[in-house]
């Protein structure tokens, strides 16, 4: 079950004191780039069932490097029964057994490996004669306790969720050493995380694990930024207050939301989300705090800094329309403000646009639009999404004078903006930056969403196309996996050709906005996004059959079952369900009685195979088939979104919605939904009276 690269591509550089083969590539390559040493390496790690290796760190170990070599023994231990020793490198046992060294030992360094001089994620993979070395950068804190995160922790460093820092089992940073780890287990023990705890984590079993090749290699990430956003999961966390009883009783347990995030946290690790340099801040934008912080009085002393409205009124004016407008981004006091009392000269520059459509109507911002858009030029799909005006050369020109205001200042400053909302199409005949980096951000509109229609793929491709001829380098944030609730909305092949599109098209980095899936229902799209995100040139298929073959003997039945939703959710495209209400009447109760038919053949196949693995995993969708059941059915109850007034019918709603949080609590442990999402965001968001459903009716007392 090995997969491949299609051929690691090689640069140069000097990591240990000569010049070292670079494999751009840093996932399942199985060709080096450095020659090979003249005698075949033979790294025994278990051979014939018994454990052939001792797992060696150094005398001090860092917290990286213990954490990586517990996962190297847990992984080979799923695989073949056997549990190797970990030593410290002071009392290695005689014999003549394999050696596996994690981390920055003294036995790596005389190997002339430097991990000083690799990037946060990068690492060495290198065989000398049986013994295997994987080493990346440490950090030398060692002050901070695996666990649970301290009020310090939340403040280091920017780690592999790339928005709030969690320093723990499931996210250590520097991660080079841990990364090598995967490397060995994903390639030689066929190792495979589909979706978060143990039973995500397929790992074939087999009496021998081995290295049978002169290996070389220096890791380099293909994409510099990888990120999942996952906030609403630590905010819970970082202050329990916020988790209040309401979203809990329709949610997880305390201890389950922790187990959750904790499960989470690790799945992300194990898929390598970090960066290999400290990033550019892709989120925020300059006119948010001045606008809405707390004290703030900009607005109040440069009102011309912000937006016209049609009307040709300013904030402060009596009827100004504009509530969250942007900026006047054309004014030229604006640009000074942001250089000398903003920027400063000083750490990345950011320059918005803000997420809103309130562009500004002043004659000088609107002559610095370019040609707008003939009839027919924008696609009536879009028409709606981003009307009535083409801005994007707008803010390409604001983006490109401020930036030009602040090199000279300093050559290598970066600045972040963002594509959104009315920044398509992109702009034509303006070049800018390379260190303007640009975070392309399809939000509202038929280009959101995943599958889409050949017609849409096609626009948004040439959208991205359209923003790279400008010279910036390509950031993407899509908003995609913010839909589904808890359906089988789905794609795989789509988007996953779309996410290999922008990596052949100068992908930079991405953050997916964000992991609030259904895993149950939308897992092969989710690990599709997982291994793309770490090696965007795998092939979209193979990665398919990885998914399905955890499934075992029921492999085919369940790529019947996840084809059927794809299709589905191509065909149903308001099953989008960025609100749910409309779940009950895109996915109607026959639906998933086909559906449960197809898992029910599932089983039966799994269920004949001496691995009981095989079975739980099918078991596992079926859980998350029937929370989908579940949920579309709890949505149905209501009066066009609105807990029914009538006594019968309100009846049904309480009797549905308590069904539901109690099949949710029953299966918390399994991780088949992010119930976070689904509770909170989606269904006390937009279910109207849902807290009168935890209420006795007529009386207002809690239910018991």
């Amino acid at each position: 079950m090995t997969r491949t690269s299609p051929g690691p591509s090689c640069a140069r550089r000097n990591v240990g004191g000569w010049q070292k083969a670079v494999v751009v590539s840093a996932a399942w390559v199985v060709v080096t780039c450095a020659a090979p040493s003249p005698a075949v390496a033979q790294v025994h790690i278990v051979s014939q069932g018994k454990t052939a290796a001792v797992v060696v760190t150094a005398e001090k170990a860092a917290m990286v490097a213990t954490y990586a070599a517990r996962e190297l023994v847990h992984h080979i231990e799923k695989a073949t029964g056997q549990r190797l020793q970990v030593v410290p490198e002071t009392k290695i046992p005689a014999g003549d057994a394999s050696r596996i060294f994690v981390g920055v030992t003294e036995a790596a360094r005389k190997q002339g490996i430097v991990p000083e001089k690799m990037k946060p994620d990068e690492f060495v993979v290198r065989t000398v004669g049986r013994d295997l070395y994987l080493v990346g950068m440490e950090d030398s804190r060692r002050d901070v306790v695996l666990g649970e995160p301290t009020d310090s922790d939340w403040k280091h460093k920017i780690l592999h969720d790339g928005i709030y820092g969690y320093r723990g089992p499931s996210s250590i940073s520097p991660n080079g050493t841990l990364f090598a780890v995967y490397e060995i287990l994903e390639r030689y023990a066929g190792v495979r995380w589909l979706w978060p705890g143990e039973l995500g984590t397929h790992v074939p079993r087999t009496r021998d694990v081995r290295i049978g090749e002169a290996l070389d290699e220096f890791h380099v990430p293909k994409i510099a930024w990888r990120r999942f956003a996952w906030f609403h999961l630590v905010h819970p966390l970082r202050r329990p207050d916020t988790y209040d009883r309401r979203t809990e009783r329709l949610a997880f347990s305390r201890q389950g939301l922790r187990n959750f995030w904790h499960a989470t946290g690790i799945y992300l690790g194990r898929h390598r989300m970090g960066n290999s340099s400290h990033p550019p801040t892709f989120r925020e934008e300059f006119a948010h705090k001045p606008w809405v912080g707390a004290g703030t009085t900009l607005v109040g002393e440069h009102p011309e800094f912000y937006a016209m409205d049609a009307g040709g009124k300013r904030p402060g004016e009596p009827g100004y329309a504009y509530g969250r407008p942007d900026m006047c981004v054309s004014n030229p006091d604006l640009h000074r403000f942001i250089l000398e009392k903003v920027w400063r000269g000083q750490g990345t520059l950011k320059l918005g646009q803000v997420n809103t459509r309130q562009y500004c109507h002043c004659s000088r911002c609107m002559d610095w639009d370019g040609p707008q858009p003939q009839p027919g030029e924008i696609p009536n799909f879009e028409r709606g999404a981003y009307g009535p005006r083409a801005v994007s050369h707008r803010y390409a020109r604001f983006w490109k004078t401020v930036y030009a205001l602040a090199a000279k200042r300093n050559p290598n400053t970066r600045a972040t903006v963002l594509m959104y909302e009315t920044t398509l199409p992109s702009p034509g005949g303006i070049r800018l930056n390379k260190n303007i980096y640009g975070e392309y951000c399809p939000w509202t509109g038929a280009a959101t969403i995943f599958p889409m229609r050949k017609v849409v793929d096609q626009w948004s491709r040439q959208q991205w196309l359209g923003w790279k001829k400008t010279g910036m380098s390509m950031t993407w944030r899509p908003n995609h996996l913010h839909l589904g609730y808890t359906m089988p909305f789905l794609s795989t092949r789509q988007v996953g050709e779309f996410f290999k599109f922008t990596y052949q098209n100068g992908l930079k980095g991405f953050m997916f906005d964000s992991l609030r899936v259904s895993w149950a229902t939308q897992g092969p799209m989710i690990y599709v996004h997982m291994a793309l995100g770490w090696d965007p040139e795998l092939d979209v298929e193979r990665l398919r059959k990885d998914f399905w073959a955890a499934f075992g003997p029921a492999a085919r039945e369940v790529e019947r079952y996840f084809d059927f939703w794809e299709a589905y959710s191509l065909t149903h495209p308001q099953g989008s369900l960025y609100d749910p209400i409309r779940a009950n009447t895109v996915y109607p109760p026959a639906v998933f009685t086909s559906q449960a038919a197809v898992l029910k053949r599932a089983l039966q196949a799994a269920a004949g195979d001496p691995l009981p693995e095989f079975a739980e995993r099918v078991q596992f969708l079926q859980a998350g088939l029937e929370h989908a059941r579940l949920s579309a059915r709890f949505m149905g109850t209501l009066d066009k979104g609105k807990v029914p007034e009538d006594r019968d019918g309100f009846l049904r709603a309480r009797q549905a919605v308590r069904e539901l949080a109690a099949f949710r609590r029953a299966k918390e442990h399994l991780f088949i939904s992010d119930y976070v999402d689904a509770a909170a965001f989606r269904e006390r968001r937009t279910v109207k009276g849902i807290d009168r459903l935890f209420e006795d009716s007529g009386t207002g007392r809690p239910i018991r």
